[in-house]
């Protein structure tokens, strides 16, 4: 999963000015100082700003479109007052180097007040249904609500976290500020990649490459010049066209060169693909460029706005057609 993340990537988006390694250290993130400084790779998603563009129209229409999405939600919403498509304001998602082995992740989500009790109960018979238990047990100075290695708890109304593999307990522990816990926040290599970002964009993530996606990444001749990168930053704007970016950092400059070259390569190659041409989406891969700049790749993609409007037509009628498929 880790290496196909890396390769889409790096194939899709770079970073500009506002990655310069000379940004100022942006204010401490509280949802990342509630996430352990395990992570590496970390992606956060501002729904606050997305619901003010064309594109969380188009998307809370999609979902209007099916019976089966509004009965979750209108269900949701009567049984815990909590509407997501309107009071999640942004989400944060947080992985260590190998989330495989013990299944750590990080999840925290921001919005207006939750009600813990009325929340806690739908998890409660929701968890019923599959035949699971969630108990309920205290961590410091506060309750955790616990299912088979995952955890999670209530911050101040407002903030919901959750881990599994063990984080969950770290993450409360690091709510009440136990002086022993680090956070993500704490790490510099992973500070440094934050900084490389605008936090303030709609989307932005932060990867240090784990050395056992690098290594699969050589055994596999396609991705030879992808396993060079240590380390990658991006971010993604929204409204009223599209804007997105990454910057890798890669162990030498010729690898860098290598890289833009085979993405090069790939964009050529995929322009001239039948499906490709079939589809409609020759326009969008000609907005998408990569430069080396020494050790590093900046790869960039801009979507005017009627560009974007045709691109979620056109993955809302795929929608459509994956839905309909389903119901026969």
């Amino acid at each position: 999963m880790m290496r196909g993340l890396v390769v889409l990537a790096l194939f899709t988006v770079s970073c500009r000015d506002g990655c310069s390694r000379g940004a100022p250290s942006p204010a401490r993130d509280p949802l990342l100082a509630l996430v352990p400084a395990e992570a590496r790779v970390v992606a956060s998603v501002d729904l606050a700003k997305i619901r003010a563009t064309a594109v969380w129209k188009r998307l809370s229409e999609l979902v209007e479109e099916d019976p089966g999405d509004q009965k979750v939600l209108a269900e949701l919403t009567a049984r815990t007052g909590l509407d997501p498509m309107r009071q999640v304001h942004r989400v944060l998602a947080a992985f260590p180097e190998d989330a495989r082995s013990k299944g750590e992740f990080a999840l925290v989500i921001a919005g207006d007040q939750f009600d813990e009790r009325r929340l806690a109960a739908y998890a409660r018979d929701q968890a019923d249904l599959r035949g699971r238990k969630i108990e309920q047990v205290t961590r410091g100075s506060r309750p955790l609500w616990t299912s088979r290695g995952v955890a999670a708890f209530f911050l101040g109304g407002t903030t919901f976290a959750l881990g599994a593999g063990g984080w969950g307990e770290r993450m409360a522990d690091l709510a009440d500020r136990t002086p022993v816990v680090k956070s993500a926040a704490d790490d510099p290599d992973l500070g440094m990649l934050i900084r490389r970002v605008r936090m303030d964009r709609a989307i932005w993530f932060a990867a240090v490459v784990p050395m056992d996606v690098r290594r699969a990444l050589i055994a596999d001749p396609r991705y030879d010049s992808a396993a060079s990168v240590t380390r990658m930053a991006g971010a993604i704007d929204l409204g009223p066209g599209l804007s997105a970016e990454l910057v890798a950092d890669l162990s030498n400059a010729a690898d860098a060169r290598a890289l833009v070259q085979r993405i090069e390569e790939s964009l050529s190659a995929a322009r001239r693909n039948a499906k490709v041409l079939m589809l409609g989406l020759g326009p969008y891969l000609e907005t998408v460029g990569a430069q080396a700049e020494g050790p590093s790749v900046r790869v960039s993609m801009t979507l005017r706005e009627t560009q974007v409007n045709d691109l979620l037509s056109r993955l809302a009628g795929m929608a459509r057609m994956a839905r309909a498929q389903r119901k026969r």
